[in-house]
Parts: C-alpha cells; structure tokens; sequence
C-alpha cells in the first residue's frame, strides 16, 4: 500500500457525517463549528435591548442548555413564548 492510498483511507475515518438538526431550537440559535468542537449562538436579542444576545454553548448532541437559556432568558419554549405572570 502506497502512501497515498494510506492517506484517502485515513481522510475516510476523519470525515463526519452531518446530521439534519431537527430540534427547534435552531430556528434561536446558529451552529458553529470550531476546531472540531461545536457550540450554538443564540441569535436573539437580549429582552427589551437592541443588543445580541450571542451566548454560547458547546452542544456535543445536546440541546438542553440551549433550551434552558430559551426559557430563562427569552421566554420561550417548544410550544411558543411563554407568559410572565406578575404577582402583586
């Protein structure tokens, strides 16, 4: 086996295969890869600002810490804005 042919074989293991994202956070959130690592960005702005939220989260498969910032810091679930109940 030439060299060659040693390093297709090798570039063969490296690549990844791209997984649809199907979970609804990423109409929220952007998905970038970094160094191999990759991290979702919140696209929102931050509540009553014109400023970008742009928090950061390393996924690894998961979703969960983007869904918590969604419902802790945007209001927002999997079935739509949430309601903020004032009590007096």
């Amino acid at each position: 086996m030439d060299s060659q042919t040693t390093d297709i074989q090798n570039n063969r293991r490296r690549r990844t295969i791209e997984r649809v994202k199907t979970s609804w956070i990423w109409e929220f959130f952007t998905s970038e890869d970094r160094d191999g690592v990759k991290w979702a960005v919140c696209k929102l702005d931050k509540i009553g600002t014109d400023t970008p939220c742009n928090k950061q989260y390393k996924t690894g498969g998961s979703t969960k810490n983007c869904i918590d910032h969604l419902l802790n810091k945007h209001q927002i679930s999997k079935d739509g804005v949430k309601e903020i109940q004032v009590i007096f």
